[in-house]
């Protein structure tokens, strides 16, 4: 979709788990707006966190 991405995995108690972490966006109201397209087009759960 074109945005700059990084993956991390680690090991769960059923095995790997993927968190896919999109490269820090400046404006906040931006940020939200990426995490609403991407839960409405891959039906995904997102979270937008603050460093």
């Amino acid at each position: 979709m074109g945005y700059k991405s990084v993956i991390e995995t680690s090991e769960g108690s059923n095995g790997k788990i993927y968190r896919v972490r999109l490269k820090p966006i400046a404006d906040k109201l931006i940020a939200q707006a990426v995490a609403s397209e991407l839960n409405k087009k891959l039906k995904l759960s997102t979270q937008v966190l603050q460093e």
